[in-house]
């Protein structure tokens, strides 16, 4: 692992007064190169229902889905899930973050996009709810049996940002100003690699997909 992947987990998800510490001022997140492998401790301590201290599955937040559901983020544990933040009421570079994430899902193979699942985790605490979000993923056509659009109260939306890196700011009129940032995380929480390249995918993100969903 490099030394620039090893300090963006670290200042991310060190410890939870770190991650405390950030909800007052989130940072843009260092590079991060892809790292596929899986180490043995964190899926000895998966099995024994524990996280690893570079999980994100330490992050204890309540998350609403279109779907009906309320959970966790370890509920997306098992399996590759690539993770992101949006707002339902976004003009333009969410629905292009949408359409960006089904266009690399498209490059695999039918078994492999099987595997891969989705979440979309909503800024804008005050007007996305599950049933607008509902709505938003049925606009976008996503497919509801492997994404889930999530809202959640002001301060677990805080606490997501700045474990996934993710920067926003609310504007006068009431949209947001925010990085998009699409985050391939594996079965055991802690993060693979990550692509900001919006339209066509980029290939050595579509490359991580296809070697965590094989």
């Amino acid at each position: 692992m490099s030394n620039t992947t090893f300090n963006h987990r670290a200042n991310a998800l060190g410890t939870f007064a770190g991650v405390l510490l950030m909800l007052l001022m989130i940072v843009p997140p260092p590079a991060v190169e892809a790292d596929t492998v899986v180490r043995q401790d964190a899926v000895q301590k998966f099995e024994q229902g524990g996280w690893a201290p570079d999980s994100f599955y330490q992050l204890e937040v309540d998350l609403h889905g279109h779907d009906g559901q309320d959970s966790s983020l370890d509920r997306y544990a098992g399996g590759p899930v690539v993770m992101t933040m949006f707002y339902g009421s976004c003009p333009h570079v969410c629905p292009m973050l949408i359409s960006s994430i089904q266009a690399a899902e498209q490059k695999l193979p039918a078994d492999q996009r099987s595997k891969l699942r989705v979440l979309m985790v909503s800024i804008d605490a005050e007007r996305d709810t599950p049933q607008s979000l509902a709505a938003v993923a049925e606009q976008h056509g996503v497919d509801s049996s492997r994404w889930t659009l999530a809202s959640a109260s002001a301060m677990d939306v805080r606490k997501v940002a700045a474990v996934l890196g993710i920067r926003f700011r609310k504007l006068p009129d009431g949209d947001y100003n925010h990085t998009s940032e699409m985050i391939l995380v594996d079965p055991v929480g802690r993060e693979i690699t990550r692509s900001s390249q919006l339209g066509v995918p980029a290939e050595d993100f579509v490359a991580a997909l296809r070697e965590a969903t094989d």
